[in-house]
């Protein structure tokens, strides 16, 4: 655990997948809030319309971790959530189709935050980098439901969350064993 911060490689990398991981935790939770605001006659339409996108983000996943490197998939991923907060945030009238895409790109990013955590550190690390990263990103969870009522437009806070995490994205790098 010393070399976690003796080493500035691994603590960049760490900081780094904390914010990626709160911002995954903070959106995806986020969504939630939203789904109020779906025009749905029955609850069990909006259930199977989030399952039918979550596997679709896990297929979706599958393929491109198969054609990109892990880091240009959350690159991806975090700017995708980026827009898609930024078109919530707007108010446009195709609202349930954008907190589709907030789900969609929260969960992608979720999925390759948790492989990014096992690509980027060695194995000695790994478990204890996935407790500092989880802790944080439960903290961010914690704050979404506070910020989503508390503010007049919260989604820009997703997308300032989003952005962030995508510039922040560019800088992880590999440590070799």
């Amino acid at each position: 655990m010393l070399t976690l911060v003796r080493d500035r490689r691994y603590l960049v990398n760490t900081l780094i997948l904390c914010l990626l991981w709160s911002t995954s935790a903070y959106s995806f939770y986020f969504t939630e809030f939203f789904m109020k605001y779906m025009p749905v006659s029955n609850i069990y339409y909006l259930a199977l319309l989030l399952g039918t996108s979550d596997i679709l983000t896990n297929l979706t996943f599958g393929l491109l971790n198969h054609r990109l490197p892990t880091k240009t998939t959350l690159i991806l991923s975090t700017f995708l959530l980026t827009i898609s907060a930024l078109l919530l945030s707007m108010g446009l009238p195709l609202q349930g189709l954008t907190v589709i895409g907030l789900r969609f790109f929260s969960a992608l990013t979720f999925i390759a935050v948790y492989y990014a955590n096992n690509e980027y550190f060695p194995t000695l690390l790994k478990g204890a980098i996935f407790a500092v990263t989880n802790v944080v990103a439960r903290l961010a969870s914690v704050l979404s439901p506070v910020v989503a009522e508390g503010l007049s437009n919260p989604t820009v806070t997703v997308a300032l969350a989003a952005g962030a995490a995508c510039i922040a994205s560019v800088r992880l790098s590999k440590i070799s064993e």
